[in-house]
């Protein structure tokens, strides 16, 4: 097996695989294939040979007329191919966890006795018509301060979708971040894969599972949103427990971490200019016309110009666009 270099095998396998087996396969690389007892005395024992075959990161085969057992470490590509299905797999078990739970939250919230039944719904809350989870997803995403996170089965955030594509005022006013994770097979459906573009051209992020087994919107820390059936928003958990949603965003950064970023087609802005880069960076930091102005002594209508065709370069509409497009792209930090 030609080797890989170790630190572009770090970079293909760190966070795939655990650090152990990780430290110990960059071990085995570098002494190389071995004999079996050679290589438990260079990794540190026997249960440390059988933890790498066990992960589908070495096997072992005989070698020679003598029959002796040798150690081979599988290939880069072999060991991230088996880590990959491995994390799948973990996922996989999240949702049913997760699942399983909200199952139980319905359960609860429909035998539960008349008593406690008032202090409950403040917290978690059954919403059974379809106009009015609507209308609580957009009072949600507009209230949003830091973030608006979706996991989005079927990639048709409507609500969502419609307000980044007609650049709302009272959305775009807001600081708060869209990362929206769906389904990888929705982003070959034209109509969906250009909802996912709408929302990455104004300044969100969009990430793509294998499989997303349920769906969920998350405001901030305040609120959160369960469709309780996978085919429908007509029967959707209202979520306003601190505890339970600080949960849910664990559990969204986790799909996060593992998920692929969406590729969308963006302008080239390679040849950007210093004088416009400047202005670029003054906007993030917040800097009015007249501000951005002085800064760079140039008119305001002059700097106006500049914006508009900064604006333009982003395939943006709106002040705030600009700012996350442009850290989106790289081009600020």
């Amino acid at each position: 097996m030609a080797r890989a270099p170790e630190v572009i095998t770090r970079r293909l396998l760190e966070g795939i695989v655990p650090q152990n087996l990780l430290a110990l396969y960059l071990q085995l690389l570098k002494t190389g294939n071995c004999p079996l007892h050679e290589a438990a005395q260079r990794l540190g024992g026997i249960q440390n040979v059988e933890a790498l075959v066990t992960a589908n990161m070495a096997h072992c085969g005989e070698s020679g007329r003598d029959g002796t057992q040798w150690v081979v470490a599988n290939s880069v590509d072999v060991v991230l191919q088996h880590g990959l299905v491995a994390l799948a797999h973990e996922a996989v078990a999240d949702h049913e966890r997760l699942l399983i739970g909200q199952q139980r939250m319905s359960q609860a919230l429909l035998t539960a006795e008349s008593t406690t039944a008032p202090a409950i719904e403040q917290l978690v809350r059954i919403v059974t018509d379809a106009d009015e989870t609507d209308a609580l997803t957009e009072t949600l995403m507009r209230s949003a301060q830091r973030d608006w996170l979706t996991l989005d089965p079927h990639g048709s955030d409507d609500v969502a979708a419609k307000a980044v594509e007609d650049a709302s005022p009272a959305w775009s006013s807001t600081d708060a971040k869209i990362k929206a994770i769906c389904e990888a097979k929705n982003a070959e459906t034209p109509a969906r894969r250009a909802r996912l573009e709408s929302i990455v051209n104004c300044g969100g992020e969009v990430r793509l599972l294998p499989k997303v087994a349920m769906g969920m919107k998350i405001a901030d820390e305040a609120a959160a949103l369960i469709p309780l059936t996978p085919s429908t928003s007509s029967s959707t958990l209202l979520i306003q427990s601190s505890v339970i949603v600080g949960a849910l965003r664990e559990y969204f950064e986790l799909l996060w971490d593992r998920a692929v970023p969406f590729a969308t087609p963006v302008c080239d802005v390679e040849g950007i200019s210093d004088e416009q880069l400047t202005i670029l960076r003054l906007l993030v930091l917040g800097l009015t016309d007249e501000a951005v102005s002085e800064q760079v002594g140039m008119s305001v209508t002059t700097v106006r110009r500049r914006i508009a065709s900064i604006r333009d370069g982003l395939g943006v509409k709106t002040r705030f666009q600009i700012g996350a497009a442009a850290v989106h792209r790289g081009l600020v930090d």
